[in-house]
């Protein structure tokens, strides 16, 4: 977890990756479903529609739902990020399709049991499943510090000696899901439903880093050696198993590690929709989903803020006259933002 590109590879590309393949290949679909009457899956997104007759996922593999949303990159971008790996930045095209802030999202639901019956006028709904929504907000100027921060060879010309990066920010809920819900006919145009839900939590992310403030650590380019960096933010984490390595010259987060991941809380939530046929040619219908909250426990919980000054790289063996030859290191690892724990107060 401390090698090349944790912050921006691990948590924010992959999780971008997913979003836009999902977001071109699945997402539409996943929307029309809803206007399809024998489609389960329509259910989770009101549980006040009926379908035509009761149902039986097959466990794992027959109800796996995907809702995502991009402002700006395609799913060619991330081809090629798949494919070179890190050279993606060297990418022009990439660079220039970038907005000024690079918003993302997914919710990514995977049902281990589903099954629905009427019961008559009614319709009740039994589900078993575990359930993912990240969201991420990165702007652009993190990619291009990315870029170009350890001189490249191909982008040395073109090193910009500061970077004022702000407002990054990374939220991510894992949890499982015990949902029942009923819906019935309150008139004959009328339906309405409802579930309730029993959340237990796996693992919980809050990031925001207010600023990354990078500035080329000289005054002369050719003597460039490393950056002076300002950081600010506040990550808030709940994960059991969850471990964190600490620095022996600041004390502050430089590694983590799992061991033996578990519950790290519980919650409760509810759906509720209803379902209108107007003038018995147009139905209505409108729900309002996953009210509710996970309580994440003290013991899983991990808080840690920066706001700090210091120095950043090690490029002594950078030669302005021979760049050539320079093999650039990491860029990012957790040396970059030197986060360092707080105590917990609940």
């Amino acid at each position: 977890m401390k090698k090349s590109f944790t912050f921006l590879k691990v948590s924010c590309v992959a999780v971008l990756l997913s979003i836009m393949w999902i977001s071109e290949g699945l997402a539409q679909g996943l929307r029309t479903s809803y206007f399809m009457d024998n489609v389960p899956a329509r259910l989770k997104m009101n549980p006040a529609l009926q379908p035509a007759r009761g149902y039986f996922n097959i466990p794992a593999i027959g109800a796996i739902g995907l809702s995502a949303s991009s402002n700006k990159l395609s799913i060619d971008d991330f081809i090629d990020i798949i494919e070179n790996e890190n050279d993606f930045l060297n990418s022009d095209k990439f660079i220039s399709r970038l907005d000024n802030k690079n918003t993302m999202n997914i919710d990514l639901t995977v049902d281990i049991i589903s099954f629905g019956f009427y019961s008559g006028k009614g319709f009740w709904t039994v589900n078993l499943g575990a359930r993912s929504i990240i969201s991420a907000s990165i702007p652009k100027k993190m990619f291009e510090f990315a870029r170009y921060a350890n001189i490249d060879p191909d982008s040395f010309e073109e090193l910009n000696t500061q970077y004022d990066i702000r407002d990054i920010e990374l939220h991510a809920d894992i949890f499982t899901e015990i949902g029942l819900g009923y819906s019935r006919p309150v008139t004959k145009d009328l339906t309405v439903g409802g579930r309730v839900k029993v959340l237990v939590g796996l693992g919980n992310l809050d990031a925001k880093i207010d600023q990354i403030y990078a500035n080329v650590n000289t005054s002369d380019i050719s003597s460039y050696q490393s950056w002076k960096v300002k950081t600010k933010g506040r990550l808030e984490t709940s994960m059991k198993g969850l471990e964190f390595g600490y620095s022996s010259d600041g004390g502050y987060i430089d590694d983590i590690d799992f061991d033996s991941p578990g519950v790290s809380g519980y919650g409760f939530g509810i759906d509720l929709g209803a379902s209108y046929n107007f003038l018995g040619c147009i139905n209505v219908s409108a729900a309002i989903l996953d009210l509710g909250f996970i309580s994440w426990t003290k013991s899983s919980t991990t808080i840690a803020t920066t706001d700090s000054e210091h120095d950043y790289g090690d490029f002594t063996n950078f030669d302005p006259d021979n760049y050539e030859t320079y093999e650039a290191g990491d860029v990012f690892d957790f040396d970059l933002i030197q986060f360092q724990t707080e105590e917990k107060t609940k």
